[in-house]
């Protein structure tokens, strides 16, 4: 009877495409304050360079690796004991990664959700690339769905950037924030949201609205692309064996969130 109650608020609040893809035995644990579904949360706090499995306690068993496996290897971040909140990752801009299997829980359809992490930019402007991957469930060409992202120039502070992709297409909806007054070294959190219902995309920075941007997003497009934290899966390695634009940094306290949150929720 609980677990019916249950899928009836979900129904109501979020939608049944996305509410049907819950897991039944986990629908009561990602209950959060206020009808928030919390469907990721990785705080890193107990991976180690010899356990390479990254939790996810969000109860959605979304489980990740350091790298592409749980084996030892060069894509591997660094465990680094001075995160935001206890201990973070540390990204070395060149190929390491956190890989997530794609699972449908993460694939939004038209449903509202807010993307939470923490991070430290290194102040790295690399010369085969300007983007620096913070998350990503995204490839290079057709199995496009989100982004969040910095751009770095070599004038004014970076660039933050919210990307959604509309179903196969090459549609974008992007949200740019220039002259963030992002520096480097120092820990900064960063909330991107899609808000269904009043259709709009908004970025915040340090508890503060950034940017909006009026967009009526529908995606359709479920793809099989694999989560990254620290980058973003290349066209023919949808799996996240290979992957480009890598962040070079501390990344932190991450959470995805069914449903529309802003700062005072953090």
């Amino acid at each position: 009877m609980a677990a019916a109650i249950f899928y009836l608020l979900c129904f109501l609040l979020i939608g049944d495409s996305v509410a049907a893809r819950l897991p039944l035995p986990n629908r009561r644990s990602v209950a959060a304050d206020s009808g928030h579904f919390l469907l990721y949360y990785a705080p890193f706090d107990d991976v180690t360079q010899h356990i390479q499995v990254v939790r996810d306690f969000s109860g959605q068993g979304n489980t990740g690796s350091l790298g592409f496996t749980t084996g030892k290897e060069d894509s591997d971040p660094t465990v680094y004991l001075n995160g935001k909140k206890g201990q973070g990752l540390l990204f070395d801009g060149v190929d390491d990664k956190v890989v997530v299997p794609h699972t449908p829980t993460l694939w939004f359809a038209d449903a509202s959700f807010t993307i939470s992490l923490h991070f430290r930019w290194d102040g790295v402007l690399r010369s085969h690339s300007n983007y620096q991957m913070l998350i990503a469930k995204h490839s290079s060409y057709a199995t496009k769905e989100w982004t969040v992202y910095l751009n770095i120039t070599t004038t004014g502070s970076p660039t933050v950037i919210f990307d959604l992709y509309n179903d196969y297409s090459s549609t974008e909806h992007k949200l740019e924030v220039p002259n963030s007054g992002i520096t480097p070294h120092k820990y900064y959190h960063v909330l991107a949201v899609y808000n269904r219902p009043a259709a709009k995309m908004l970025l915040y920075l340090n508890s503060n609205q950034i940017g909006m941007k009026s967009v009526d997003y529908h995606s359709k497009a479920k793809t099989d692309v694999a989560m990254v934290i620290g980058a973003y899966c290349t066209a023919d390695s949808l799996n996240g064996q290979h992957t480009r634009d890598h962040f070079k940094g501390v990344i932190d306290e991450v959470k995805i969130y069914l449903g529309v949150l802003d700062p005072q929720n953090f």
